[in-house]
């Protein structure tokens, strides 16, 4: 088949990077149409003539092409609820191979609260890199004074809700992403509540970013 036709019908069923279909089979659920497919074939037949007969013999009102026209569509009714009696099923056997699973692991503990001191260069280098000052005016976070460097953790949401170039987004096109934060002994936790569309791999960075914290005592 199709790469183009298995990727849609893919879509349609609810697979992503669908790439081949393999096999289409068609069969009955119901037991008399499974024990004798040509039944269901010969019922149809009989009702369509039977509704031509019906309209071409018995009635005699009208003209002949309306009652044609009327048998053709009383025989593809009654052909129509046969096969749905017939309980039919259409299996296809695809060929998909979806995107693997990315885990991003983010430090809550009270150590990501520390604002580190760096020379000038490297501030303004790891400022620019996330897009620092951006991320301030969007969150109307409120100033700090020059001399009082960012902590860890803010470089972290600065990154995670970064507009141009947003880390999430570019690894999202490879991969299905899951956020969480480790800021206890006993394991991690979500970084935010899975919604919907989390389940499906659409994260949203602000929500991510606004969600971290830096109140863990330990980390495992």
């Amino acid at each position: 088949m199709n790469a183009s036709l298995a990727q849609w019908l893919g879509r349609l069923l609810g697979f992503e990077n669908t790439t081949n279909v393999e096999e289409v089979r068609f069969s009955f659920g119901s037991a008399w149409a499974q024990n004798g497919p040509a039944w269901v074939v010969f019922g149809v037949a009989a009702a369509v003539a039977l509704a031509v007969t019906f309209y071409l013999r018995t009635q005699s009102h009208g003209r002949r092409t309306v009652r044609i026209g009327l048998a053709a569509v009383r025989g593809l009714l009654l052909g129509l609820l046969l096969v749905i009696l017939a309980d039919p099923i259409l299996q296809f056997r695809l060929t998909n191979r979806p995107k693997p699973a990315l885990w991003l692991l983010v430090d809550g503990s009270d150590s990501m609260g520390i604002a580190d001191e760096y020379t000038g260069d490297a501030r303004a280098a790891y400022d620019e890199s996330v897009d620092l000052a951006g991320y301030e005016d969007r969150t109307a976070r409120p100033p700090r004074p020059d001399d009082q460097p960012p902590a860890r953790a803010d470089y972290v949401r600065a990154l995670l809700a970064r507009e141009k170039d947003n880390l999430l987004e570019r690894l999202s096109e490879r991969f299905r992403l899951r956020t969480y934060v480790f800021d206890r002994a006993d394991g991690v936790r979500p970084l935010v509540a899975a919604s919907e569309d989390e389940a499906e791999g659409e994260l949203d960075p602000a929500a991510l970013s606004a969600a971290l914290t830096t109140d863990g005592q330990v980390t495992a």
